[in-house]
């Protein structure tokens, strides 16, 4: 399709200078895109899409919807946009018919560096040096059928490839055809402008899709606006900022401004921890399956944290300058937060921040976050208990149970049954929980004049 596009001068659909998911909808109203970050990093992409009009983000996750601001129509019924992607975030980018152009901001510079631009010849963040120390791939506990895929894996960091099948392991022979297999590896990631690496293990089967944990830049600005008014950016580091803006007319103007934040605020000290069996207090933020009690080990589902903080006088009249977002640091997987009894929604994707300006209050806060994991840690806890007789050597089920066929209580104290054991009980369980470090961080919003 690529090749006849071009013969007849047609252009894509989409392009873009980041790995990004895409798909192109259009309907008597306008043009819709959903554009989907796969990587763990930070991502501020270039697209241009097959479309024109003034184009809008679209976010699922908060079912708001705000103007792009750094945008410029080309040719060939064509537009440029920057959209400022979290890791693992995706937007819906609307192209809207019959809308008026308005001014765009093409160049977004913080002391002197270029922290996105619409040039073609734009500087792009450096990427990460990522170094497989071992891999291995195969059914659990099966050496004989288990086979080293070093390098085949470093071959695809090597390519910058983040978003590929296990199964992609098994090419060009399977080590144990129709048989799921586990791969686990270990790696080492050097951030740029960093000299110390750091380690990861990864694992997941054959249903899984590869992730590297890679580390992109805290974000720093990006361009926002709000229902007609003028171009602006939030700002969330200290420094000296310079916008260029176009107008539907091609005049370029240029702002600058020196912005100075106070510093985030951490919420340390104890935590409530409501488990559904169990109420305990968490000391300081740690992972559930650290820890040395099992239920807690290999406990999946939602356990709600629950914590009060306080704001003085002068940190609850900053609001009026700045904005605070409550952000999470690390957390495994799902977050709902309240804040002062306000639900702010559900976070999925893996920067768990949200606005809370409007929420806080001076005097004491109260928060709550629900956390939701994963089922493998609840299914690696119930493999150390015997298995059920109908299953064969090959870890496959003669027939099923009677008690599952009979709808009756799982036998033997385990509280999940599968077709097929994907994890022994020898396993580690993946890292679950709120990890934190959790933060109100400030950022300040500038319009561009």
């Amino acid at each position: 399709p690529e090749e006849f596009f071009a013969e007849q001068k047609y252009a894509p659909s989409f392009i873009s200078d980041k790995r990004v998911y895409h798909i192109h909808r259009q309907t008597k109203a306008g043009d819709v895109f959903f554009v989907a970050n796969p990587q763990n990093t930070n991502a501020t992409v270039r697209a241009t899409f097959r479309a024109t009009g003034k184009p809008e983000f679209w976010y699922a996750e908060s079912g708001k919807t705000r103007d792009a601001t750094q945008f410029t129509s080309l040719n060939a019924g064509t537009t440029s946009v920057i959209i400022p992607l979290k890791p693992t975030e995706s937007v819906f980018v609307v192209f809207k018919r019959d809308v008026k152009p308005a001014d765009g901001i093409t160049e977004i510079k913080k002391d002197g560096v270029i922290i996105s631009t619409l040039k073609e010849d734009g500087t792009s963040s450096a990427a990460n040096n990522i170094k497989i120390l071992s891999a291995k791939y195969g059914p659990p506990n099966d050496a004989a059928r288990t086979i080293d895929v070093k390098d085949k894996l470093q071959k695809f960091a090597d390519e910058n490839q983040n978003d590929f099948s296990v199964t992609e392991m098994a090419k060009p022979v399977d080590p144990a055809y129709m048989v799921v297999k586990t791969l686990t590896f270990e790696y080492e990631i050097t951030r740029p402008n960093e000299k110390v690496p750091v380690k990861h293990i990864w694992k997941g089967t054959d249903r899984d899709t590869v992730n590297f944990l890679t580390f992109g830049d805290e974000p720093i600005a990006e361009p926002v606006s709000q229902g007609g008014l003028a171009p602006r950016i939030t700002v969330y580091q200290s420094g000296e900022y310079e916008v260029s803006v176009v107008s539907p007319a091609g005049l370029p103007q240029i702002a600058k401004q020196t912005v100075q934040l106070p510093a985030p605020q951490e919420l340390t000290g104890e935590w409530n921890v409501k488990f559904p069996k169990k109420d305990l207090i968490f000391d300081q933020l740690t992972l559930w399956n650290e820890n040395t009690d099992e239920y807690i080990k290999y406990f999946s589902g939602t356990a709600t944290y629950t914590k009060t903080f306080t704001l003085d006088r002068q940190q609850t009249e900053q609001r009026e300058i700045f904005w605070y977002f409550l952000d999470l640091g690390q957390c495994n997987v799902i977050a709902e937060v309240k804040l002062n009894g306000k639900d702010l929604g559900t976070l999925w994707t893996l920067s768990k921040s949200v606005d809370v300006t409007d929420t806080l209050k001076q005097g004491e806060n109260a928060l709550e976050i629900k956390v939701t994991n994963l089922w493998v840690n609840r299914l690696i806890g119930d493999a150390k208990l015997p298995d059920v007789p109908e299953r064969n050597k090959d870890n496959r089920l003669d027939k099923f149970p009677d008690w599952v066929i009979n709808g009756g209580a799982i036998p033997d104290g385990r509280s999940t049954f599968c077709m097929w054991n994907l994890w022994n009980g020898n396993e580690t369980p993946v890292p679950s929980g709120l990890i934190g470090p959790v933060k109100l961080v400030p950022a300040k919003v500038i319009e561009v004049k």
